[in-house]
C-alpha cells in the first residue's frame, strides 16, 4: 500500500518511527486533516481502495476518522458507497 501511495519503504519507516516518537507530529498531522475533512477523508479512501476493495474493518476505521473530523454520518455513507461503486 505505501508503493502505491508514494512512499519507499525507507520512507515509510522513517515516517512510522517519528510518528511514535514524536507527539507533536501527530498533533500537527491531524490539525492538517481537520483542516480539510472532505479532502482528508477522499484521501483515506483513496489509501483505502489502492488494493481495488475496501474491507469491513476498513470501513469502521474510516468511520472513526470521519468522526473526528467532524463529517456527518450522512457525507461518511455517501462516500462509502460511492468508493463501493468505485470498487466493482
Amino acid at each position: 500500500m505505501a508503493k502505491k501511495a508514494g512512499f519507499g519503504r525507507v520512507s515509510l519507516e522513517a515516517m512510522i518511527d517519528r510518528g511514535r516518537s514524536d507527539n507533536d507530529l501527530y498533533k500537527a498531522q491531524f490539525r492538517v486533516l481537520k483542516d480539510s475533512p472532505k479532502y482528508s477523508m477522499i484521501s483515506i479512501l483513496k489509501v483505502a481502495l489502492a488494493d481495488r476493495s475496501i474491507a469491513k474493518i476498513e470501513i469502521e476505521l474510516m468511520r472513526k476518522f470521519a468522526e473526528k473530523l467532524g463529517l456527518s454520518s450522512e457525507s461518511f455513507e455517501s462516500a462509502i458507497k460511492n468508493a463501493a461503486n468505485l470498487s466493482d
